[in-house]
């Protein structure tokens, strides 16, 4: 089966859009004697056109596909070649200062319709549920929420915000799962045409407060309020992988492809309990930066948080082969709490060349159990052996994920150039990445999540006919090479040309994206790479007297055979914008 993998590499792919940000454009300004603002607004319209068929290797055998498994296939059966999204969005900052800069608030509202994805017909096959609707029908949302005070402590500057606001830590620009952490990251949103970098990170309400504590040296820490989680592509929608374990996602089918989803009452169904959500309280972290005239005018930071997970995990209640024993069998999304995550960085130039990097280190972080052998253990089925090592009984837990330390490194260079095929700018930026987990099981015992794996790792279910009720009888237990590794690794590449009055007064924006997982399977939830997979994004944008924009492309999804669960979603995204 698959879990939520596909959202780490969204998200990096997302924070590319830093070279697509919007131009400046005039505000509506006020002034009310010792109080001003401004409001800055934008409306847009952006489309999205599905250009690539189905392909059947991913599609389950009862819905007319050849996989081992119908839970990862409602996204992509739900939408021909065609348009598949396109929505209307208007989002407006509105910013409220003191004349003497020492207090003001800022906040942010964004609202959008999908006219493709606003009622549950919309889709073509499997109707999306009232929380998919709400993701990415429909929406109303107040990001940005916050009061600032400027003040000084001595003769050190100093500044404390209250309310939603985002925090972004390290220096990653494309591939996440770092020192990034302190605000989860809404997917969904970002799945839209015309997304820009300020939807990326879901505001969350907390304290923080940062200080200059010598002319070189400041520090930064946070306490929050509320816990809030990463929002993902809900079940049914067009990028969504996954049919039960994001939003609106309600039931998982263990038949291995033959049996169809076709509700509860199906042969196979597992119902979805109640989702185990993370305590508000107890997440807060501190932050040191240097900065080293001497060192090449480098920056260091030194990094400590204390977090909740933002990714759900999945676990099992059992059930019993037995008829006169009632059978509760369930899964259930589980949030992790108290994980620490401790990270070094470095931002400097070597010549006309950025470099900056950063290596994080979290303490026990959850990983996902593979969840076809979940299920199984589940069960209560006869014949049935798992890698969990244990009988369980009607009713009992299934704990779905191991804790392990895990670190990244990741390094990013960039560079603007000047005249690169008569663009008056030419910026270029490339990231690398390697994902580690220290002791990790080895997967003749326990295998750990991996997508598109649509059976077991033990061949003992794929050659004995009582194992998992014979379901699994003949269909070949995956191979161990497609479930997490221990070592992964790929990179990212960017270049973005900028073209001055190109066309009367208009400014165009060639942008190439190329992203490779090069080794390896990361561990899920969120895992950065599957081995072998490619995307590569071709674009134009346009901007006009700074208040209009304009962009197209084509992103292709390739490598990684079946285990790519979008290698048949290649589409052309457009996408307009007014300013004011």
């Amino acid at each position: 089966m698959t879990n939520s993998r596909n959202l780490g590499r969204f998200i990096a792919l997302s924070l590319s859009l830093v070279f697509l940000l919007p131009v400046s454009a005039p505000a509506f300004e006020f002034d009310g004697g010792a109080i001003t603002g401004n409001v800055d607004t934008t409306l847009s319209f952006g489309t999205i056109s599905r250009v690539e068929g189905r392909d059947n290797a991913i599609i389950g055998i009862a819905n007319g596909g050849s996989a081992y498994g119908v839970n990862a296939d409602d996204g992509n059966l739900n939408y021909d070649t065609g348009i598949v999204s396109q929505v209307w969005k208007v989002i407006s900052d509105v910013e409220v200062n003191h004349k003497g800069g020492d207090f003001g608030a800022f906040f942010r509202v964004r609202g959008f319709v999908d006219t493709e994805n606003n009622s549950a017909s919309d889709a073509r096959r499997t109707r999306l549920s009232d929380r998919a609707l709400d993701l990415v029908g429909r929406r109303v949302d107040v990001l940005d929420a916050y009061g600032w005070a400027r003040f000084d402590v001595g003769d050190r500057p100093a500044e404390v915000r209250f309310g939603k606001h985002v925090l972004n830590w390290g220096e990653s620009t494309f591939i996440g799962g770092g020192l990034a952490a302190v605000n989860p990251i809404d997917v969904a949103a970002l799945r839209m045409p015309g997304a820009e970098i300020r939807e990326a990170l879901l505001p969350v309400n907390m304290l923080s407060a940062a200080m200059d504590i010598t002319n070189d040296l400041s520090t930064e820490v946070f306490y929050q309020i509320e816990w809030e989680k990463t929002i993902a592509e809900p079940s049914g929608s067009y990028f969504s992988t996954n049919d039960f374990a994001t939003g609106g996602g309600n039931m998982a089918h263990v038949g291995f492809g033959d049996l169809a989803d076709t509700g509860p009452g199906a042969i196979g169904a597992v119902p979805r309990a109640g989702d185990n959500s993370a305590r508000d309280g107890g997440q807060w972290g501190v932050a040191l930066r240097y900065f080293s005239e001497e060192l090449n005018d480098t920056e260091f930071g030194l990094y400590y948080m204390n977090h909740h997970s933002r990714l759900p995990v999945f676990s099992n209640t059992a059930s019993t082969f037995n008829p006169a024993l009632p059978k509760p069998r369930n899964y259930f999304a589980q949030y992790p709490e108290d994980i620490d995550l401790l990270g070094a960085s470095f931002n400097t130039d070597l010549g006309k060349w950025a470099i900056q990097g950063e290596y994080s280190f979290k303490h026990d972080a959850p990983l996902q159990i593979d969840d076809v052998e979940l299920l199984l253990a589940a069960s209560g089925l006869p014949g049935t052996l798992h890698q969990l090592g244990a009988t369980y009984t009607n009713g009992q837990y299934v704990k779905g994920y191991v804790e392990r330390d895990v670190s990244q490194l990741q390094t990013t260079i960039s560079r603007a150039f000047g005249n690169v095929m008569g663009a008056n700018a030419f910026v270029f930026a490339a990231e690398a990445a390697v994902t580690h987990v220290h002791d990790m099981p080895d997967k003749d015992s326990l295998r750990l999540e991996g997508p598109g794996t649509f059976t077991s790792g033990n061949s003992y279910h794929a050659n004995n006919p009582l194992a998992a009720g014979g379901a699994h009888q003949g269909k070949a237990a995956e191979s161990s090479d497609h479930f997490a590794d221990a070592t992964s690794w790929g990179y990212r590449l960017r270049g973005h040309w900028n073209y001055d009055n190109a066309i009367h007064g208009i400014n165009l924006q060639p942008h190439v994206a190329f992203e490779h997982d090069v080794s390896g399977v990361s561990p899920g939830p969120g895992g950065n790479f599957i081995e072998d997979r490619k995307a590569v994004t071709l674009g134009l944008g346009a901007t006009y007297k700074n208040q209009w924009e304009a962009d197209v492309s084509y992103t292709a999804f390739f490598g990684a055979g079946r285990h790519n669960l979008l290698n048949d979603r290649d589409f052309v995204a457009f996408n307009l914008k007014y300013l004011f």
